[in-house]
């Protein structure tokens, strides 16, 4: 028999979510003439020093509280249905540093947003330029875009 064709079908499929521990091994190295000095790399540095999450731990838990809405309690749920005991308040926890860690970012989006001359934002309403009402010197709504541009005075 030889092949004449063949018929092809595709399926969606899922592998969820893979928890993993990575383990950082530092050789100590010590000199046999001389006992004294022992050398060692360096750690490596942490967003949690001494934690025990990743920066992809914790970005996952930011993605699925502040993206998706999931709350933490729901998230920590998550993880003891995977077989990981992990609190809401350490969730929490490792929230806190997070933002921390990312404060620079949020300060200098901030000044660049503020010292531009306009800012346009979805879903805005008057009511939105209230809390900026001391530099705002007009807004205009766009209800076709669900829009709203701010125009702010220099300075």
């Amino acid at each position: 028999m030889h092949a004449i064709g063949a018929d092809v079908s595709e399926r969606l499929d899922v592998i969820p979510a893979q928890f993993r521990v990575l383990v950082t091994r530092r050789p100590k190295y010590a000199c046999r003439a001389c006992e004294e000095t022992v050398v060692q790399a360096p750690a490596p540095e942490r967003l949690i020093k001494g934690g025990l999450p990743t920066e992809a731990m914790v970005a996952s838990v930011l993605v699925s509280k502040y993206a998706w809405h999931l709350p933490l309690y729901r998230q920590g749920q998550m993880l003891a249905a995977q077989g990981l005991d992990i609190k809401r308040s350490t969730l929490a926890f490792w929230v806190g540093y997070a933002a921390a860690a990312l404060r620079p970012v949020y300060e200098r989006l901030r000044e660049l947003i503020l010292t531009s001359g306009k800012i346009a934002g979805a879903g805005m309403d008057h009511a939105s330029g209230f809390m900026l009402r001391s530099r705002v010197k007009s807004c205009h709504v766009c209800p076709e875009i669900r829009a709203s541009f701010l125009t702010f005075h220099a300075g």
